[in-house]
């Protein structure tokens, strides 16, 4: 299994859930958090007033999934989030050893 933590701009996220729902992708979190940002080019500033923010809304999406289906998963988020802005977000992928039901204590799959 799989994690997928995605770090996407609050106002591409339902759209992304959207396209994962399409694509079968039914069980993921979704949390409003902030992002500090570093590294703006100065030149930026004087066209967004959204990258001159030090503190940036985005949301962070979190799904659990087969290996095999990591890679559709992967490019919906990537290619649903992708404004080609600076900002656009952050995709990263971790291995899940073992997940277990709380209210059985059986392993989940």
């Amino acid at each position: 299994m799989k994690l997928i933590k995605a770090y996407i701009r609050t106002s591409m996220i339902d759209k992304v859930v959207q396209a994962l729902e399409a694509g079968g992708f039914t069980d993921m979190t979704v949390i409003d958090v902030r992002a500090i940002r570093g590294g703006i080019d100065p030149k930026d500033l004087e066209y967004s007033v959204e990258l001159a923010e030090r503190y940036m809304s985005v949301a962070k999406l979190e799904i659990v999934l087969e290996d095999e289906h990591l890679d559709l998963a992967k490019e919906t988020i990537l290619k649903t989030a992708r404004t080609g802005r600076k900002g656009d977000g952050l995709v990263y992928v971790s291995p899940v050893d073992e997940a277990i039901h709380i209210r059985t204590g059986k392993a989940a799959s």
